[in-house]
């Protein structure tokens, strides 16, 4: 993080990173932040950033075989807990988008739960989840605590025109979907691979602008 952070230090090569490097070090020099004065949770990241003491939080561990939780949906749980505490923020029937992932574009399973966390607790305290879009491929993933009831049933009803299904607390593929797509030899993209969209805000706009860069990418 120092390093990306460092404004003396060469900005990589890789068009993604490079992104992450850029807006870390707008960020922290507070650029970022003057930019988008409407955000009222940028402050927090900001000073977050230019603090020495970082906190890390990967969610539940649990073995493949159990399946993991996605780091999102970890994040979206303690999100919920806060709607919970603190409904309605902008005053009745006025919703607040929660920015969701960055630029790391939802897999199609998350993409479901936070389609199903708008529709329940989302609708019930005032928020709205907004995210970077999917690539929609399915992984086999573990629910989250949060994701019960109503918000469960909406997942599993939108995973099963996918060829998934919950197996207890499991979301797995099944057989007949399985073997549908070994026959079809189609290669599987790893989540590494997967390439958000362009982002551009009106401060990156700026920057990218006030040096030329025609070519972002």
């Amino acid at each position: 993080m120092d390093a990306a952070m460092n404004p003396a230090a060469p900005l990589s090569d890789d068009p993604r990173r490079r992104k992450d490097q850029i807006k870390l070090r707008a960020a922290r020099s507070g650029d970022y932040e003057a930019a988008h004065r409407d955000d009222t949770d940028l402050g927090v990241t900001t000073k977050a950033l230019r603090s020495s003491r970082g906190t890390w939080n990967g969610g539940p561990v649990h073995d493949k075989k159990e399946a993991s939780v996605h780091g999102e949906m970890t994040l979206l749980g303690e999100q919920i807990a806060y709607w919970r505490k603190n409904p309605w923020p902008l005053g009745e029937g006025k919703v607040k988008g929660v920015s969701m992932g960055g630029v790391k574009k939802a897999c199609g399973a998350c993409a479901m739960a936070f389609g199903a966390a708008n529709a329940t607790f989302g609708a019930e305290y005032g928020y709205r989840v907004v995210a970077s879009g999917s690539h929609h491929e399915m992984f086999r993933r573990r629910a989250p605590d949060w994701l019960t009831g109503p918000a469960l049933q909406q997942v599993a009803a939108a995973a099963a025109p996918r060829g998934y299904e919950f197996r207890g607390r499991i979301l797995e593929q099944t057989e007949a979907a399985a073997e549908q797509e070994r026959a079809s030899g189609a290669p599987r993209l790893s989540s590494a691979e997967h390439r958000p969209e362009d982002s551009e805000s009106e401060w990156e706009e700026a920057w990218w602008g006030s040096r030329g860069w025609a070519g972002r990418s």
